[in-house]
């Protein structure tokens, strides 16, 4: 799918217009390959981050039509980074404890599962820092107290810098 709306035009190769977050983008192979991924990296020495994203699914994801997901979704997009819906994404409302709930039970479980040692997270401005909160203190619960997360924030102006009182709360 070609899509534009940030100034150039983009493709759906990258994987983050997910349909799916319970299982292996079948273009990235299977899951047989991400456990033999995680077990070869990690007999090297190497430590592996899944790239994870909570703010939007895909474009025409099956979620937008699950019954119980399709209600998840932001039905107005505002002005700011927290409510934008990204490029016309399908964006999820974070502030809802059942959404955050249901997002949290479909990622956490990869780390478990395959033994991860951490999440790139998609979008990181792009969901509120409540969400953020939690996310932490359910991973050092669940999974592990060294667990690393990397967030990403699109945009290379000073203003999007994390403030010392953000950094403080993220401890």
């Amino acid at each position: 799918i070609a899509v534009t709306g940030a100034g150039f035009p983009d493709w759906g190769y990258h994987g983050y217009w997910a349909d799916d977050f319970t299982r292996v983008d079948p273009r990235f192979g299977s899951e047989a390959d991400l456990e033999a991924l995680v077990r070869a990296a990690h007999a090297r020495g190497i430590r592996v981050l899944l790239d994870v994203v909570y703010n939007h699914a895909g474009y025409n994801s099956a979620y937008l039509r699950d019954q119980q997901v399709r209600g998840y979704f932001r039905r107005e997009c505002g002005d700011d980074d927290l409510t934008s819906c990204l490029s016309g994404l399908p964006d999820f409302e974070t502030e809802r404890p059942e959404v955050r709930e249901w997002l949290l039970s479909v990622q956490l479980p990869w780390a478990r599962r395959y033994g991860l040692d951490g999440f790139r997270l998609d979008t990181v401005k792009h969901v509120e820092h409540d969400f953020w909160q939690l996310h932490r203190r359910r991973v050092r619960a669940e999974v592990s107290r060294d667990f690393f997360l990397l967030g990403e924030v699109w945009g290379g102006d000073k203003d999007a810098q994390t403030s010392p009182r953000r950094k403080k709360s993220l401890e």
